[in-house]
């Protein structure tokens, strides 16, 4: 099932209890750093701390970005956290060994920054374990794990304070909780080696130096930080950080303001914690997946700057009519900042995770420690700065708000052009890249010529016609000598090979010359002749070609297909022959290129053939139509009336047709959507059908298999028909790498279920992502497209009488009404359906299995007279 690469259900546990572990260490680190501070510098340092938060988070995470360059995520990972771990149980043995309140500021820059990484190592394992439905499944629930280690970490961290008497000692806990989180990432990448790089035989693209799934050497990383699509990922990280932070300071600010008591406010602190935790933990394990599944990233981007906005505007709106010491501003603050933080867990960081798969994996690492590593300490950098410069203000409290809403809206306007940027990036991440498909003329070496003139003067006509062939290929300047020695060879074939070559390089002379040449040869007993002169008409005009029209019909195979390949716009003569080839596999490749040449002259027969087909369609108008490739308004606007076609494989070739790199004209657009609605309900009740069948387990029988095989090819049918509906509709330049993905089975399903879904309404999708999703269960199919299916049978007598009879004229299949047949004979229940429809079509195979049931009834009858 899409979602997961290996045991998602496990990964998702082992990753989850990292993030507890991560919180638990944020937490204590968070106490004991803020505490010691406070005590020793108090609050009017704290916005300096931002600053250098800022710098230092600049010069590590871009150490980090580039060292991601050569070395893979568990190595890294393993680095920073056992450093980290080190580091504060040095802090821990400083602190306790005399006067350390120093040590608190560095812990104070340090916390901000390991929390960022800590994110990034967490969602870097999810973005190669997990594919990008994984993420957006799972990884809320992932996160649940971090405020969960958050609340166990408050607790822990009070609980140890009573028991050792000092603060300090809590430093020790965190660095035996940074150990812990370095011990399970080694566990995870030990369980996952292949997807998380300790197993370089598995790592496949992120190997230094190889080139990627697509054998492309993988994009510079500056490069991508540079691309206008990581801008906006930059951008939006950085206000995402800068809003957060802002908020934060609020709540700070007016807790301060409204709790000078030292008591008063840590009871205060210590509830309003508490409630943002337990806020964050039923969001993220209860709604945030859903959530974003249904809605996807179009929430998952927006929710929290919109959400953020509104309350920073009731900051303002509260602080106008209560004043700036009221509880109702505090209340208003602290709502917001849980709000930004539950949302920030729940949706943004998914959300953002999930945008991240987009860029190659070997990249992907870098990317993200430069965005989420540089881009968050440098928002806190700049929130330091504006709270310094706004301090000094005499209106500091109504300028901070105002700063606030400038951001949130700002970052807003950003989420939106973000979402609209990720369609066109997931399909660039889809793209392939083009083949080279070689010129036809050579540029000819003199050792190339040297060999052409020996084939020329050969006795053997073989060999000099393939000199012939050669020279016409090379950009030589000899050409038109080689060849003008060669026009009054007493070989017919030569002579008209050396004519065309010369009429191709627009000699008039040589193409009257050709013109009676080829008259005189279609008369020719021997069919090299013919075979040369058949070649050689694409050299001539119209109407030179039309004296020569019987090689078109010529008995020999090869002069007909050379003569049809000669084919070229405006040859009315040439029409019935090429209509003709398509209903013969001997021709049938250069019939079609023909048909195709002629453009809008086979319309006007295509138009008819299409107004009186009936299903299933004859042959020659399916391939009719697939010949006409060329679009023009003419063939066109045929295709566009038969769109919805009685026959679906006639239909479904009719829309293949009518796909173009832009999106459908608008009437071509309606006929299509009205085509999907059809297929939808179809669908659904195909589905049905398919679950009714499934349910009945051990009473399957033999003769049940070929209804169910048909039923299966049923849907695929329509799973190709909304693939080439779409891509009609939309463009296959919006659409076509997604459609390739899906086609193909790659392992970037879920990367093309994603593109879709962004790329469509919410409606459409709704319609077409429960068909086009690979490998999901039947029932689970079955129950997204339940609605549409509402007057469908139950049970599996009466799917069987809906498909045999098929009174209101939906399944328009004969295959599917034979098999149906075949079944309700086998389990005694024809006798019961009104087989004269069925009857009366004339099917061979239908009448078939009929008189099987004939054969049964005569045999019955003889039983009872014996």
């Amino acid at each position: 099932m899409t979602g997961t690469r290996g045991s998602g259900r496990a990964a998702v546990h082992w990753l989850t209890a990292q993030a507890v572990l991560f919180g638990i260490m944020a937490a204590l680190l968070g106490i004991v750093a803020n505490a010691m501070f406070l005590d020793a510098y108090g609050i009017a340092w704290l916005p300096v701390t931002y600053i250098f938060i800022g710098v230092a988070g600049i010069v590590v995470s871009g150490a980090i970005a580039r060292t991601a360059q050569t070395f893979d995520l568990l190595g890294i990972a393993l680095a920073v956290l056992t450093t980290a771990a080190v580091a504060i149980g040095a802090a821990w043995l400083v602190a306790v060994g005399g006067d350390g309140a120093w040590v608190s500021a560095p812990l104070l820059v340090l916390f901000p920054i390991l929390i960022q990484l800590g994110f990034v190592f967490i969602g870097g394992q999810a973005g190669r374990i997990l594919d990008i439905a994984g993420i957006k499944a799972s990884f809320p629930r992932i996160m649940t794990g971090f405020p969960v280690g958050a609340v166990i970490g408050g607790l822990l961290g009070a609980q140890l304070v009573a028991w050792l008497g000092r603060t300090e000692d809590l430093l020790l806990a965190t660095a035996i909780a940074q150990a812990g989180f370095a011990g399970l990432v080694w566990a995870t990448a030990h369980r996952y080696p292949a997807e998380l790089g300790s197993d370089k035989r598995g790592q496949g693209s992120d190997v230094q130096g190889r080139p990627d799934d697509e054998g492309r050497s993988s994009p510079s990383v500056w490069r991508l930080l540079r691309s206008r699509f990581v801008v906006l990922v930059i951008a939006y990280q950085v206000l995402s950080a800068l809003g957060s932070q802002l908020a934060d300071f609020l709540v700070f600010d007016r807790a301060t303001a409204q709790y000078p008591d030292r008591a008063d406010l840590a009871r205060f602190l210590g509830g309003y914690t508490a409630v943002m935790n337990a806020v964050s933990i039923a969001f993220l394990f209860i709604v945030a997946g859903p959530l974003l599944r249904r809605f996807g990233l179009r929430l998952g981007v927006a929710s929290n700057p919109i959400v953020l906005t509104v309350f920073a505007v009731g900051m303002g709106v509260v602080l106008a009519v209560s004043g700036a010491t009221s509880l109702a501003l505090l209340a208003t603050v602290s709502a917001a900042r849980i709000a930004d933080i539950v949302l920030t867990d729940g949706t943004t960081r998914t959300s953002i995770n999930a945008i991240y798969q987009v860029i190659p994996d070997r990249a992907r690492l870098s990317v993200q420690t430069a965005v989420e590593g540089v881009g968050v300490p440098v928002a806190i950098g700049i929130s330091g700065v504006l709270i310094i410069v706004l301090n000094a203000l005499p209106f500091t409290l109504a300028a901070t708000i105002g700063v606030t809403v400038i951001v949130c809206g700002v970052w807003t306007w950003v989420s939106r052009v973000l979402y609209r940027a990720y369609g066109p990036a997931l399909g660039h991440a889809l793209r392939r890249r083009p083949l080279l498909v070689p010129t036809a003329r050579l540029d000819a070496t003199p050792e190339d010529e040297s060999v052409a003139r020996r084939l020329l003067s050969s006795r053997d006509p073989r060999a000099t016609r393939l000199g012939v062939d050669l020279l016409t290929a090379m950009s030589t300047p000899a050409l038109a000598a080689e060849f003008a020695a060669l026009t009054d060879d007493p070989r017919a074939d030569v002579r008209i090979s050396a004519l065309a070559g010369l009429a191709a390089s627009g000699d008039g002379h040589a193409r009257r010359r050709l013109a009676g040449e080829v008259r005189t040869s279609v008369a020719s007993t021997d069919p090299a002749i013919r075979l040369r002169a058949a070649q050689a008409l694409e050299a001539l005009d119209s109407v030179d070609r039309a004296a020569a029209g019987a090689l078109l019909e010529d008995d020999d195979v090869a002069v007909r297909c050379a003569a049809l390949e000669s084919v070229q716009a405006g040859d009315l003569f040439a029409l019935g022959p090429a209509i003709a080839g398509l209903e013969d596999v001997r021709v049938l490749g250069a019939a079609a290129g023909a048909v195709d040449r002629l453009g809008d002259a086979v319309v006007p027969l295509m138009a008819e053939l299409l107004d009186t087909a009936a299903s299933p369609a004859p042959s020659l108008v399916v391939r009719l139509v697939r010949a006409v490739t060329t679009g023009t308004p003419g063939r066109d606007e045929v295709l566009r009336r038969h769109v919805g076609h009685r026959d679906r494989d006639l239909g479904l070739v009719v829309m293949e047709r009518l796909v173009a790199p832009e999106p459908a004209a608008d009437a071509t657009a309606t006929a299509l959507d009205d085509v999907l609605l059809d297929d939808v309900r179809h669908a659904a009740r195909m589905l049905a059908a398919m679950a009714a069948m499934a349910a009945i387990g051990d009473d399957l029988r033999e003769a049940d298999r070929p209804v169910r095989r048909a039923l299966g090819e049923e849907f695929d049918l329509i799973r190709s028909r909304v693939m080439a509906g779409r891509l009609a509709r939309h463009g296959s330049e919006r659409l076509g790498p997604a459609m390739v993905e899906l086609r193909a089975g790659a392992s970037s399903d879920a990367l093309a279920m994603e593109a879709l879904g962004v790329q469509l309404s919410r409606a459409e999708s709704n319609r077409v992502l429960p068909l086009l999703q690979p490998d999901v269960p039947i029932e689970q199919r079955q129950g997204l497209l339940a609605a549409w299916a509402s007057d469908a049978p139950t049970d599996l007598a009466g799917w069987l009488r809906d498909l045999v009879e098929d009174a209101d004229d939906r399944w328009r299949s004969n295959w599917l009404r034979a098999c149906a047949i075949h079944a309700a004979n086998a389990r005694g229940v024809l006798d019961e359906m009104d087989v004269r429809a069925a009857r009366a079509l004339g099917d061979p195979i239908i009448d078939e299995a009929l008189g099987r049931r004939a054969s049964r009834i005569d045999d019955e009858v003889g039983h009872r007279r014996r």
